[in-house]
C-alpha cells in the first residue's frame, strides 16, 4: 500500500508528527532549484496568461496568487524552504 500526504508545517513539527512511523530520511530542495525550474518559467508566461484569461476571474486569481507566492520567495527565501519528508507507514 503506498499513501502520500503533502502537510505544511515546520521541518522540526514534521518529523515529531512522523517519529511514529519512522522517518527514513529528508532532504531540503535547494532555492536554485525552484528558480530555475519552477519560479523563472512560470514568472515569464504570467504576463501573456493574464492577456488570455483576463476574462476569467478564476484564472486571473489563480495568476495573483502565483504572483504572490514568486514575491515572497525573492524577499523571504533566506529564512524558509521546502524539506521533503520520506516515513514509512505502519
Amino acid at each position: 500500500m503506498t499513501a502520500v500526504q503533502m502537510v505544511i508545517t515546520t521541518h522540526c513539527k514534521s518529523r515529531w508528527l512522523l517519529k511514529p512511523n519512522g522517518v527514513i530520511g529528508h532532504f531540503t530542495l535547494p532555492k536554485a532549484d525552484w528558480w530555475t525550474d519552477y519560479y523563472i518559467p512560470i514568472q515569464a508566461r504570467l504576463s501573456a496568461m493574464r492577456k488570455t484569461y483576463q476574462a476569467n476571474p478564476e484564472a486571473l486569481e489563480v495568476i495573483e496568487e502565483e504572483t504572490k507566492e514568486i514575491h515572497l520567495f525573492i524577499r523571504y527565501s533566506d529564512w524558509y524552504g521546502y524539506v521533503f519528508t520520506v516515513a514509512t507507514l505502519r
